[in-house]
């Protein structure tokens, strides 16, 4: 597991973690969520404070914060899940606007299916909306296969991508230094990060069409001839940015 940041701003984080939000006479603390399987009890999962990234009055005040939750789907396995008590404010303000959601990322291990090198990135990339913008992404301490076709999946989550607005685009570079535009069949080339939920045929509850601006998608990458990622190869380096848009990206996972 490898951990990324491409911002060194100072993250002025708010010491109690509180959000200024009320529901049924309690203050919701964004270092922490409820969590529960099927139709058991709730659970409280806490983020470690140096596991969340909290922009005070900066970056659309969009934060995200990470928790382990193995032992928990360990104990429970496939089925349903779900989140309570994100620290969320109900109804559209200010510039940016609201959203919120949450994703989980399972990596598990299967004896009669052939064998992947599996990294997962956190971390936290804020793109500006009403500009145009880009950055690259550096990422490294995966490992293809040594012969043979590289098989590769990726898995994204982001925040705050609109549907009706396009311009918003998430690349990979190849084997000669052009940049690939990616895209999945939840949105598109020019409309990456649209509050699409895509993991390859898995349903959702509730299944609504903007997924309160919540982007999840696992998805191959077309590399034929290996002419994107190659044999024995450790790094590579996406690009992401925008013509008006604005979210974040928190999360890469590669297979």
């Amino acid at each position: 597991v490898n951990r990324l940041r491409m911002s060194t701003e100072n993250n002025t984080i708010d010491g109690t973690y509180f959000a200024n939000v009320s529901f049924g006479g309690k203050t919701l603390s964004k270092l922490q969520v409820k969590l529960r399987y099927g139709t058991g009890s709730y659970e409280t999962v806490t983020a470690n404070p140096a596991d969340i990234y909290y922009p005070s009055n900066d970056y659309g005040n969009m934060y995200a914060a990470y928790a382990e939750v193995t032992d928990i789907v360990k104990a429970n396995k496939s089925g349903t899940y779900t989140v309570a008590d994100i620290a969320l404010v109900q109804g559209n303000g200010t510039s940016t606007g609201f959203y919120g959601g949450w994703g989980m990322v399972v990596v598990y291990q299967n004896s009669v299916m052939n064998w992947r090198d599996i990294t997962i990135f956190d971390g936290y990339a804020y793109v500006p909306g009403s500009t145009t913008y880009s950055a690259t992404l550096p990422v490294s301490g995966f490992n293809t296969v040594q012969t043979g076709p590289v098989n590769m999946k990726l898995g994204m989550m982001a925040g705050e991508g609109d549907r009706d607005i396009t311009g918003d685009y998430f690349q990979i570079i190849d084997q000669s230094s052009n940049w690939v535009s990616l895209s999945h069949a939840g949105n598109s080339t020019t409309n990456f990060f649209n509050s699409s939920i895509y993991t390859g045929g898995n349903v959702r509850d509730p299944n609504d069409l903007n997924n309160y601006g919540t982007d999840i998608s696992m998805f191959y990458i077309d590399n034929e001839d290996n002419d994107i990622i190659t044999n024995n190869q450790t790094s590579t380096t996406f690009q992401y940015g925008t013509t008006q848009d604005t979210y974040i990206i928190y999360c890469i996972a590669m297979a």
